[in-house]
This record gives structure tokens, C-alpha cells and sequence, in this order.
């Protein structure tokens, strides 16, 4: 979507077109277009991070916590409310005329918030994401998350280009609430 070849999607979308494109690879596997449907839609029940949700709302004692995110608005609203989640706002690109890494969905999101790259910190556990924000003037927090894409994948357990590197959520909020 970005370099223009491919027309404007939200995640549900590019997620189905990527089920789409990917099924003929896997003759033995056979879905039906409402078996499509609904492995589409499990990303509406994502389960949080154990540790996000508490954490949150300590965070939100403090601070204004907003989701700027890739996937659609209805995946984040329908997984927040699955997970229990309480933010002060969630941000999607899909309402953005930029995708992260673009460093202009980093300004838009601030922009609609009223804060200035220096007043504002992207949490995540995407260094790409991390290096982006930077680029446009935000503070960083690194979070691992070690069994994101599975127990055998690497990941680094700090970053040494960010402001703040937490073990996990938790501590995060340690960090920011002391």
C-alpha cells in the first residue's frame, strides 16, 4: 500500500487477501470462504500480554495511554474489550494517510493527540517500530516479547538506542511511576 501497488486495505483486509493468496499453496488444506472468514476474524480475540492489562491502568495514572497502531480499529477495539483493556484512545493508521514505519503516521498520531514529539514515548517491542519513533522525535521504551512469534525466536532482551528498556510491562510501569 505504501509504493501504491496494492489498493488501500485495513488489517482485516490484508489479512483476508493474505489468506487468499496463500490457501492454493496448501491444497490439502481446504477452507470455505466463511472458514476464511472466521480465521480472519481471530484477530479480534487476540488475548493481551499478561501483564499489559495492570499495567495500563498504573501507566494511565500517570500518563495518557494510546495506541498507535497498524491493525484495524475494529481489531483493537474488539481485543481490548476481549483482554479488558482500558486506554485513553486508540490511534489506527487506517484513519492515517500513513502506515508505521512512516514517520508522518508518528507526527499524524501526535498531531490529533495536541503533543509534540519530545512530550510523547512509543512502547514496543519492534525495534523497526522503536528506530521510526525515534526518527520522529519520540522518546522509546523497549518491551520484549520472547514467545510473540514462538518459543525458538530470537530477540533482543535490551536495545541500546532506546530511553527506557523494561523486562516486561511491569516493569515498564516501575520505571515511568517512580
Amino acid at each position: 500500500m505504501r509504493n501504491g501497488t496494492l489498493r488501500r486495505l485495513n488489517a482485516d483486509g490484508i489479512h483476508r487477501l493474505t489468506l487468499d493468496e496463500l490457501s492454493p499453496k496448501y491444497p490439502d488444506l481446504q477452507l470455505t470462504d466463511a472458514e476464511m472468514d472466521a480465521l480472519t476474524d481471530v484477530w479480534h480475540r487476540l488475548p493481551a500480554w499478561p501483564d499489559a492489562d495492570q499495567a495500563i491502568l498504573r501507566l494511565r495514572s500517570g500518563y495518557t495511554v494510546v495506541v498507535l497502531t497498524v491493525l484495524s480499529f475494529s481489531i483493537v477495539v474488539d481485543s481490548s474489550k476481549f483482554s479488558l483493556l482500558d486506554w485513553d484512545g486508540i490511534i489506527s493508521c487506517e484513519f492515517l494517510q500513513h502506515y508505521k514505519p512512516d514517520l508522518d503516521a508518528y507526527l499524524d498520531g501526535l498531531e490529533l493527540l495536541g503533543v509534540e514529539p519530545r512530550e510523547a514515548m512509543m512502547v514496543a517491542a519492534h525495534p523497526w517500530d522503536l528506530k521510526a519513533a525515534q526518527e520522529a522525535g519520540l522518546a522509546t521504551a523497549y518491551v520484549p516479547r520472547p514467545l510473540e512469534r514462538g518459543p525458538a525466536t530470537q530477540f533482543e532482551a535490551t536495545l541500546p538506542d532506546v530511553d527506557v528498556n523494561a523486562r516486561d510491562f511491569t516493569d515498564l510501569a516501575d520505571q515511568l511511576l517512580a
